[in-house]
């Protein structure tokens, strides 16, 4: 009998002491330094931000990094349940959900050559780039395409910040426009260790808010973002956040 009872109670311990698996929720994503990328240190810094999110919430995450329309298209279908990192538009807000939280503020500026506008640009909106003739150079799909054609700004829209950086070295444009963040790292990346400290950088255009956006179609989508929205405010309310 007592042999009987040391089982049960070992049986008992085990079960209690044991390991706890997460449910892992996979979230798209693309390449966006130092924000997000396969290379980076915790995958980048919003890509750190939600995971601790997730920890908060008791879920394991796991990071798919693919180019972006596809993200947005698969998580817009509920491939995915949530996608990183999105502006807040009129035509998203139809198609996906976004939270109460925001993940991040982004600066929008102009990078310039130093060497070629020694004295700076005093630019602070498009109007004046279109005042002073500026060259621009700048990656298709990005929120200021749109708005470029409508000032009849001079602009090169290209497939990818490598070549928007290779063009503005070149001298073949005045102004690449981009997040601050994202150029002082992508300068250094894609031209060299260093090379940042030869561009300067105008005021913002524009600040915006993004956002972990959320499926409307993928069927755990509204109880993991009123989750989320909990465990943001909680670890903002601790200073963990």
């Amino acid at each position: 009998m007592k042999k009987t009872y040391c089982l049960i109670a070992i049986c008992i311990s085990l079960l209690f002491s044991g390991p706890v698996f997460s449910e892992t929720v996979r979230l798209a994503t693309g390449e966006w330094q130092p924000f997000s990328g396969k290379e980076l240190p915790d995958y980048g810094l919003h890509a750190k931000k939600i995971k601790t999110v997730f920890t908060e919430m008791g879920y394991d995450v796991e990071f798919v990094f693919m180019p972006w329309k596809r993200a947005y298209e698969m998580t817009r279908k509920g491939d995915f349940v949530a996608s990183f990192t999105w502006s807040k538009t009129q035509d998203r807000v139809a198609e996906v959900n976004y939270p109460e939280n925001l993940l991040a503020l982004s600066k929008e500026v102009g990078f310039y050559k130093k060497s070629r506008f020694p004295n700076g640009l005093d630019i602070k909106s498009l109007a004046d780039i279109k005042a002073q003739d500026l060259k621009v150079v700048g990656m298709s799909s990005y929120w200021y395409e749109v708005p470029l054609k409508d000032y009849k700004i001079k602009a090169n829209i290209v497939s990818s910040s490598e070549l928007a950086w290779k063009i503005i070295n070149g001298d073949r444009a005045d102004l690449l426009m981009e997040n601050i963040d994202v150029g002082k790292s992508e300068s250094q990346v894609i031209l060299g260790a260093g090379k940042d400290a030869e561009y300067g950088v105008t005021s913002p255009f524009k600040t915006q808010q993004m956002y972990l956006i959320f499926s409307k179609s993928h069927p755990k989508s509204q109880e993991l973002m009123k989750k989320y929205d909990a465990a943001v405010s909680k670890l903002k309310a601790e200073g963990k956040l």
